[in-house]
């Protein structure tokens, strides 16, 4: 029922998309992610994303990422499509995000692989109100290879307007694994524009989840430990007209281990 209600969401929104003209703008983004695990492992992986507006405030989004991790004895090749619709029904707005995740596990000792697939539907409805907005997201992941398992989570954003060139958000989340596991966790985001083309952003989680799907960000911790922190920061800065540099840095913290991630990208705005 849950899946039915996200692909619904997903028709619906692009019904509604499809038929406006396109006339608005692009934008095109590429990012290379390098991980730290705390047991000795690394991993790597390239993120493209691009975004095409359209007129009446809706847009359309597909990404692709990869992503290795190599350790002494295995490693693990992961691809990823990401393809998402936004309605905007003012002060109404519709989301919808549908992945696919593909990865392939390898023994280097012994002669022994085997295939991870996880799909993954997203849909979030939201409300603006003055200055703030406030909507509920739910997604639905389904993941079949050396462990089958299915999770349910529903959260519940709320963003506040501070300023003009700063914004709060609060996301409490509630999640369920198909193994037992029933998961709470609290997220929070501050942003601030010091001045026009820089802005800071700080983020972070604090409580349990597991295959988190992030509605905001497009990723997937498709990990099978339990998360049980996260923190971070990401700096964006226009170095000309359309042209923007990205950095950022994460630290998730999963039951026996925890991952440090730097990221660097680059992405442009265009309008047409």
């Amino acid at each position: 029922m849950k899946k039915m209600i996200v692909i619904l969401a997903w028709v619906l929104i692009t019904a509604h998309v499809y038929p406006q003209k396109i006339s608005g703008s692009v934008t095109p983004s590429l990012y290379y992610t390098s991980g730290t695990y705390s047991n000795t492992m690394t991993s790597s992986g390239y993120d493209a994303f691009t975004s095409l507006g359209l007129t009446g405030g809706d847009y359309l989004i597909a990404g692709f990422s990869t992503m290795n991790i190599d350790s002494s004895t295995w490693k693990y090749g992961q691809k990823t499509i990401i393809l998402g619709a936004f309605g905007n029904y003012y002060p109404f707005y519709l989301k919808a995000n549908y992945g696919f995740v593909s990865g392939t596990y390898e023994r280097k000792d012994v002669q022994y692989t085997y295939d991870d697939n996880i799909d993954i539907f997203n849909a979030s409805a939201i409300y603006n109100w003055d200055l703030f907005y406030f909507g509920i997201h739910g997604s639905y992941v389904n993941g079949t290879g050396y462990k089958n398992i299915q999770s349910v989570q529903v959260g519940l954003r709320t963003d506040w307007l501070l300023s003009p060139t700063m914004s709060f958000s609060i996301d409490p989340l509630y999640s369920y694994i198909s193994d037992g596991r029933k998961l709470y966790s609290i997220g929070g985001e501050f942003v601030v524009v010091p001045f026009p083309s820089f802005k800071i952003q700080a983020s972070g989680s604090v409580g349990r989840r597991a295959y988190y799907f992030n509605p905001e960000l497009l990723t997937i911790f498709n990990q099978d430990q339990t998360q049980s922190l996260l923190w971070g920061g990401r700096i964006e800065y226009g170095i000309w007209g359309p042209i923007t540099l990205v950095g950022s840095y994460q630290s998730t913290k999963f039951t026996g281990y925890t991952i440090q991630y730097a990221t660097a990208g680059i992405k442009g705005f265009f309008t047409f």
